[in-house]
């Protein structure tokens, strides 16, 4: 009877447990956002920046990085917040992938910037690209 019961429990506790993992990154994208080294990219606060895996250049007028974030946050969600964000600021959306990952391509006169979205185990993982480009592109 008490192996039973000690039975029940366990399985309980891992069901719980695996649920709670599962259903574990239901935040949302807020709209309250940090800058980061552009004034003209924001992040959302659920995210948080990897320092040890970035890389931040400036030298003159040119300024370019990469920059790794990693957060619970809804990957839908964080794929909306930086279309809205980043138009918001003056990009113009190129083009755009989903499903597996969220990709995003944006310029905004002689800079590009791509935002990947990957859905992680445990946590959503962001990568962020900010460079010059050879030459301005016409964007209608």
């Amino acid at each position: 009877m008490k192996k039973t019961v000690l039975l029940l429990c366990i399985v309980a506790l891992v069901g719980v447990g695996c649920s709670t993992l599962k259903g574990g990154r239901t935040s949302k994208a807020k709209g309250t956002a940090v800058y980061t080294d552009f004034e003209d990219v924001q992040i959302p606060k659920g995210l948080k920046l990897k320092r040890g895996k970035s890389l931040f250049y400036e030298s003159g007028r040119y300024r370019m990085g990469y920059f790794y974030y990693t957060g619970r946050v809804d990957p839908a969600s964080l794929n909306e917040y930086f279309k809205n964000s980043l138009t918001a600021s003056g990009w113009v959306l190129l083009n755009n992938f989903k499903y597996r990952n969220y990709l995003l391509n944006f310029v905004k006169g002689d800079r590009s910037c791509t935002v990947l979205i990957e859905d992680g185990t445990f946590s959503t993982k962001v990568h962020l690209w900010i460079g010059p480009l050879e030459r301005q592109v016409e964007v209608k």
